[in-house]
């Protein structure tokens, strides 16, 4: 068993506890206190239990709300999970080789609290999904699907039934596409087609790179545009989102006649729409509609909430992560800032004994220069005295004196 587990108080195990209650057994104060520290406690122990809640866990004083451990005598867990104001975090530990301690990474997963968005790697997510890292998988689908009959005939991919960002039914503004569309026609009739597509559309204007592979005669493709002109965009609606009056022209073919004359001058307009179709008609001679199908799935690449979003975002989270990395700075930093200070003050202690050495050495110096000086002195004196003097030098310096 760890040190920390031990720190909890004297504990017993079941087998023990059982031989102190024993019949026949005369229980102590240490074994009271032994049965006590080895239950919970909810008011001790921050977990409590009811019939609406369930199982209820509290965090102690740092976030911490459960360690997991490889084995009983691991003296750090190996995962932990926290629970903060901005959301739910999965720690993992890793072995410091020098110090054979653990050191806390960044959360592994977290959750945040208020909008659900998950990161991995980090603790600051943007997106939905924020992955700080590569990520591999077997394949990639859009989310945007759909089908449509391989007759030749232009459909549009945002209607009714496939509303674009949960509101429009046609785009607008700017957008970008990754499409993946197949195309099948009936068994053994040879009709098969597969295209990939990125197609980038600002307010009507595109321009699409489409890769396309097909079997059978090159008619088979699949084709795909993005469309401005109201008459081209209601030509793709599905036949349950037409009106009567289009029905009906449809039908008598007053319609193509319109759309022929009425594309030289039609202006197109801010809104557009994406359209699929084959350039071929799949079918044959008593063909049913679920024999030959164009089915499709669709990446957004960009949209125009990305820009608004992303800003809203960061300014949203440039508080916040500013806030992180601070409090992830002191943190690191803490423990440098302390041997910095303890350096500097060693250094000032240094100086001031260099300082009282010198004082000391500069002192002593002067007071050698002072001896030296008077021994000069005395000396010069002595020569002075020795030196013979003419009559004329005597009586000056008898005046002198």
């Amino acid at each position: 068993m760890n040190e920390k587990r031990k720190g909890i108080g004297k504990i017993a195990s079941r087998e023990d506890l059982i031989s102190f209650f024993s019949k026949g057994k005369l229980p102590n104060e240490d074994h009271f206190e032994q049965l006590i520290n080895s239950n919970y406690n909810k008011a001790d122990d921050n977990l409590d239990i009811d019939d609406k809640d369930g199982l209820m866990l509290y965090p102690a004083e740092d976030g911490k709300l459960l360690n997991f451990f490889e084995g009983s005598d691991d003296e750090d867990p190996r995962y932990g999970i926290q629970i903060s104001k901005e959301g739910l975090s999965i720690v993992g530990k890793k072995e410091n080789k020098v110090s054979s301690k653990s050191e806390e990474e960044k959360p592994h997963i977290f959750i945040e609290k208020d909008k659900g968005k998950i990161g991995i790697g980090n603790n600051i997510p943007k997106h939905k999904l924020d992955v700080s890292g590569f990520v591999a998988s077997q394949g990639r689908l859009g989310n945007i699907q759909g089908e449509m009959p391989a007759d030749g005939q232009w459909h549009n991919v945002f209607g009714q039934n496939n509303l674009y960002n949960e509101k429009e039914k046609v785009l607008t503004n700017v957008n970008a596409f990754e499409i993946m569309a197949y195309a099948r026609g009936e068994v053994n009739k040879g009709r098969y087609s597969l295209l990939h597509a990125i197609c980038t559309c600002t307010w009507g204007r595109s321009k699409i790179s489409k890769t396309t592979s097909y079997y059978g005669r090159k008619r088979n493709k699949i084709d795909v545009r993005c469309v401005a002109r109201k008459s081209q965009i209601e030509d793709g609606l599905a036949e349950e989102e037409k009106g009567d009056k289009q029905k009906e022209e449809d039908k008598r073919g007053i319609r193509k006649i319109k759309k022929f004359f009425g594309y030289f001058w039609e202006k197109k307009g801010l809104n557009y729409n994406l359209q699929i179709r084959t350039k071929s008609y799949y079918g044959y001679s008593g063909s049913k509609v679920d024999d030959m199908k164009l089915f499709y799935n669709i990446s957004v690449l960009w949209n125009p909430n990305f820009k608004s979003r992303v800003l809203k975002e960061f300014n949203m989270d440039k508080d916040k992560s500013t806030k992180a990395v601070t409090e992830e700075t002191n943190i690191i930093d803490k423990e440098e800032i302390k041997s910095k200070i303890n350096a500097l003050k060693h250094k000032v202690e240094n100086l001031k004994n260099d300082k009282e050495k010198l004082s000391e050495a500069l002192n002593q110096h002067y007071k050698e220069s002072e001896q030296e000086i008077e021994e000069i002195r005395k000396q010069f004196e002595l020569i002075l005295k020795q030196i013979p003097m003419d009559d004329s030098s005597r009586k000056n310096s008898d005046k002198n004196e």
